[in-house]
């Protein structure tokens, strides 16, 4: 530093030196996040681009369906004479528009968009798909089992992820009893094809619906094959699972009774919702008290 611009430095008043020593300082920093910042623009830019060709790809399948649902009303009501093509195309539908909305800034979307995106399916509509598969599986039962060919019908099969995705979803609207039925069958469906990865997901969620069924024993029982998994996997998820386990014990009497109760020799309790009989004599046509 200069001899000139060290006197005026000690000329100045103490707080006036802070300062200039502060805004020296800061200058600094900002100078050395330059880099950093078009790093990170950098970064911004390409999220931008990946945005921009998700929409553009969600453009061309949009047209490739067109093609494809340009079919009378005559059409579309025979294409969907079934329950689990409805489910199937609601289901679909719904995660397209999702992805599509994943892809989209919806701060800055045209009203005319915002107004076409709303009349789309919903997350209602394929609650709704879901629903009507649940009540038709709880009425008819074996005749309802959409996991297996029907003597009439081979095409229109549920596989074994959307049994799950069923079976999750009934859980999420507290429809335990159809939820239950679902992922026992999902369960049953991956592990016929050996696919652990998918069966363990199946026993996670089962865990917690036949807790919520009164059936502690059989949570404990997915809850070990769970821990047993998951422990040199992950040890978030390991965590959670022996948290759950100290509950299920707790929930049983203790280690001793819950050990006992591991052999699972009593059939699983799960109660249907308490509307079911009234709707099961609806559907027969006969009358109900309300």
């Amino acid at each position: 530093m200069c001899s000139w611009t060290y006197c005026v430095l000690l000329l100045l008043p103490l707080a006036a030196y802070a300062q200039i020593i502060h805004s020296i300082d800061r200058m600094s920093k900002s100078v050395a996040l330059y880099p950093v910042l078009a790093e990170r623009l950098e970064s911004h830019l390409v999220e931008e681009e990946n945005r921009i060709k998700r929409i553009r790809s969600h453009i061309e399948i949009l047209k490739l369906e067109n093609k494809k649902m340009n079919m009378s009303r005559k059409e579309l009501e025979a294409e969907m004479a079934h329950p689990v093509r409805v489910y199937r195309f609601v289901s679909q539908f719904y995660s397209d528009i999702e992805d599509i909305r994943d892809s989209l800034d919806m701060s800055r979307i045209s009203e005319e968009l915002r107004e076409t995106l709303s009349q789309l399916p919903s997350q209602k509509d394929y609650i709704d798909a879901v629903g009507a598969i649940a009540r038709l599986q709880e009425v008819y039962k074996d005749e309802a089992d959409f996991t297996r060919p029907q003597a009439n019908n081979t095409i229109d099969v549920l596989t074994a992820e959307e049994v799950f995705d069923i079976g999750r979803t009934c859980s999420e609207m507290e429809n335990y009893y159809g939820a239950l039925n679902n992922l026992v069958r999902a369960k049953e469906m991956f592990e016929d094809r050996n696919d652990t990865v998918q069966a363990m997901a199946a026993y996670d969620h089962l865990a917690f619906v036949m807790f919520e069924q009164q059936n502690p024993d059989y949570a404990l029982n997915y809850t070990y094959n769970l821990i047993d998994y998951y422990k040199d996997k992950d040890d978030e998820v390991l965590t959670r699972l022996q948290d759950n386990r100290k509950l299920y014990i707790e929930e049983l009497g203790g280690e001793e009774l819950a050990n006992q109760s591991l052999s699972l020799s009593r059939p699983y309790n799960n109660e249907p919702l308490e509307q079911l009989p009234i709707y099961n004599k609806l559907c027969r046509g006969e009358s109900v008290e309300v």
